[in-house]
């Protein structure tokens, strides 16, 4: 079932994101988002009733390195290019509330 995406659905996606669109705008979402939904459609042509579905299939091994705990940084070596330190912490300015650090 192939769906067209008009002008009055992109801006109704739009207004739904809190996005302000233009007319030009509109216009090639309209074309973008046709063209994805024709992607959609061609996948939902692929016959998958003979794919395998067997959940238990083995898992591919993992080429990462494995996670092991070692140890961090000193607070002298974290803080060394700080811009500002005051004593073992990193001083930043005051995003909350006043400046008094209360």
């Amino acid at each position: 079932m192939q769906r067209s995406i008009d002008e009055p659905e992109v801006r109704r996606i739009a207004r739904l994101a809190r996005l302000q669109i233009t007319d030009e705008e509109c216009r090639e979402f309209c074309g973008q988002l046709d063209s994805i939904l024709k992607y959609f459609s061609q996948i939902q042509t692929v016959q998958v009733d003979d794919s395998i579905t067997d959940p238990h299939l083995p898992v591919p091994s993992s080429s990462l390195r494995p996670d092991l705990p070692r140890p961090g940084l000193s607070t002298d070596d974290a803080l060394r290019n700080a811009p500002q330190r005051h004593q073992d912490f990193f001083r930043v300015p005051a995003v909350l509330g006043d400046e008094s650090g209360a």
